[in-house]
C-alpha cells in the first residue's frame, strides 16, 4: 500500500472513532443517569461543585467570626479550609479539562445558605440545625458517590473526586458530632 492509502486508512479511522465517541456521549445522555458522564458533563459538574465549595467556604468563614463555642470553631476553620481547597482544586481540574469557572449559584441559594451561617441573630446550635435542614448528609453523599462512579472515562478527575468525598464525610462528621453535643 502506498503512503496516500494508508493516510486515508487513517483519516477515516480517526473519523469513525470520533463518530463513535459522539454516538456514545448521544446515547448515554438519552439513558440519562447510570452510564459514564461525557466530558462536557463531567466539567459542568466540576464548575458547578467548585462553586458550591466556594460558598461553603466562605459561608463557614462567617460563621466562625461570630461563632461562640471554641471547639465548634476549631472544626469550621477545618471545613472552611476542606471547602476551599476543594473549590481550588475543582477549578484547576476544570481548567484542565479545556474548561473554565462560568456557574454562579443562584442568589436564592447563597443568601439561603450563607445567610443562615453569617447570622448573628441565631445560635451555634440553631444554625446546626439549619445546616443539616438544608444538606440532607446521606444523599449529598450518595449523589456524590454516584457522580464519581460515572467518571469511570476520567480517572483523574473520578479519584479527585472520591477523595473530596472523603473530606465531605469527614466534615460532615464532625458537624453531627458538634450537633449532637450542642443540641442535646
Amino acid at each position: 500500500m502506498s503512503q496516500e492509502t494508508l493516510a486515508r486508512i487513517e483519516r477515516a479511522v480517526q473519523s469513525l472513532a470520533t463518530e463513535v465517541a459522539c454516538l456514545r456521549e448521544a446515547v448515554d445522555a438519552i439513558r440519562g443517569s447510570g452510564g459514564p458522564l461525557s466530558p462536557r458533563e463531567i466539567a459542568e459538574f466540576l464548575d458547578q461543585y467548585r462553586a458550591a465549595e466556594a460558598l461553603g467556604e466562605a459561608a463557614f468563614g462567617a460563621w466562625i467570626a461570630h461563632c461562640r463555642s471554641d471547639c465548634l470553631r476549631g472544626g469550621l476553620r477545618t471545613a472552611q479550609l476542606r471547602e476551599g481547597s476543594h473549590a481550588r482544586l475543582l477549578e484547576a481540574r476544570l481548567k484542565e479539562l479545556g474548561g473554565s469557572p462560568r456557574f454562579e449559584l443562584p442568589e436564592s441559594a447563597q443568601e439561603g445558605f450563607f445567610g443562615v451561617l453569617a447570622s448573628t441573630d441565631k445560635t451555634d446550635a440553631e444554625k446546626l440545625e439549619c445546616f443539616f435542614g438544608q444538606v440532607q448528609t446521606d444523599q449529598v453523599l450518595r449523589q456524590l458517590g454516584e457522580k464519581a462512579d460515572g467518571m469511570g472515562r476520567d480517572p483523574e478527575t473520578q479519584a479527585l473526586l472520591r477523595t473530596i468525598i472523603d473530606d465531605e464525610r469527614a466534615t460532615l462528621g464532625f458537624l453531627q458530632q458538634a450537633r449532637e453535643l450542642l443540641c442535646s
